[in-house]
């Protein structure tokens, strides 16, 4: 029998809950023995409410002390290479939150340090492991779209301008909407398109309501302004994305801009078949996947009835999995969130630019 997994969240703050509850789901694979915080009132909140049995502001210790196999990095985005690094060094198992890092140098050495260390390193990558995302992928590996050479993906707010905390600084967030909320969809897109060699970039970004000053209509859920908070970042970035095979992807991400309602989407164009997947943010909403090909001699446009019992495997349960076995993450490999944040990275600097950015 495997043996249960011992496991650590680094860092308490708002994204630790999804991995307290999703690894929280798997008490017969993995038990949550630490919490690592430097702010005590967080800290002590997730100890109480999530039964957790050490409780400690020090990473460090706690990864030399032999109590634990593996670690959620639930942190700023600037500190996930760097303790990413030294949990892989210290022997640990790594689940990184989004996104990887704060630019490509920073994930390839990540990447190296988890090949050296033989240890699993993965990046959450939530969307990808949905009942419509594993759905849509069966669809595309069994050749039902044929050669898919065109998509459109997108994450777009009415408000969402995080004037608070590290968000909004480049030099701790690295970028602003794109590598926040573009790093989802971009790669949901090209993981369904199975990784295309990129060609080239092109982007454009926009700092237009989240400047100087600014308006508390604009902040995240209505939030008030932090005293004092920098906005340094992109709260719009759109473009397209050239690949070596002739497809090309065009986005759209934005926390905010004068539209109807918050949404996030992905469209792909195949030659023997289509699809759109949308879900528009707001109470009693429901995710609208339709496919569109060809049926009997006429067009058909079909609704899925995607059953989320037919997908067990989670962004948690497959970390445990590869953690046990050894094995490489086929779902979220470590790899293709380099291969994100070049592509990140490059479409920043085009936006700096305003040129083409060649791979």
């Amino acid at each position: 029998m495997n043996k249960k997994l011992r496991h650590a969240i680094i860092g308490a703050g708002g994204i630790s809950r999804k991995h307290f509850e999703g690894y929280g789901a798997l008490p017969s694979d993995l038990e949550i023995v630490a919490v690592c915080d430097i702010n005590s009132e967080l800290l002590a909140r997730a100890k109480d409410k999530y039964n957790v049995k050490i409780a400690t502001d020090n990473y460090r210790e706690l990864f030399s002390s032999g109590q634990i196999d593996s670690v959620s990095i639930c942190l700023g985005n600037h500190l996930h290479a760097p303790v990413t690094i030294e949990a892989l060094e210290a022997g640990l198992h790594v689940h990184c939150e989004k996104p990887m890092a704060l630019n490509a140098a920073e994930a390839r050495e990540m990447l190296a340090a988890s090949i050296k260390s033989g240890k699993t390193l993965m990046v959450a990558l939530n969307n990808r492991f949905t009942p419509y995302a594993q759905y849509v992928k069966g669809l595309a590996q069994s050749g039902w779209f044929g050669d898919i050479y065109f998509a459109k993906c997108g994450w777009v707010r009415r408000v969402g301008l995080p004037l608070r905390g590290w968000f909004g600084e480049k030099k701790y967030a690295g970028g602003g909407a794109l590598i926040d909320l573009g790093v989802h969809f971009i790669d949901l897109t090209m993981y369904m398109m199975d990784f295309p060699d990129v060609e080239s970039v092109v982007g454009r970004t926009y700092t237009k309501f989240g400047g100087t000053p600014v308006s508390p209509l604009y902040a995240f859920q209505n939030t008030p302004i932090e005293p004092g908070s920098k906005f340094d970042v992109d709260d719009l970035t759109a473009g397209m994305i050239f690949m070596k095979n002739g497809a090309s992807i065009q986005f759209e991400i934005s926390w905010a801009s004068n539209i109807g309602k918050e949404c996030y989407y992905y469209e792909l164009y195949g030659v023997k078949g289509g699809m759109s997947f949308r879900f528009y943010v707001g109470e009693d909403e429901k995710p609208s996947l339709k496919l569109f090909s060809v049926l009997g001699g006429q067009l058909a446009d079909t609704v899925p009835l995607v059953s989320a019992n037919l997908y067990p495997v989670t962004e948690f349960s497959h970390f445990v999995d590869c953690a046990r076995s050894g094995m490489p993450s086929v779902m979220a490999p470590p790899e293709q969130g380099v291969v994100m944040m070049e592509i990140v990275d490059a479409i920043y600097e085009s936006g700096r630019s305003g040129k083409q950015v060649i791979f």
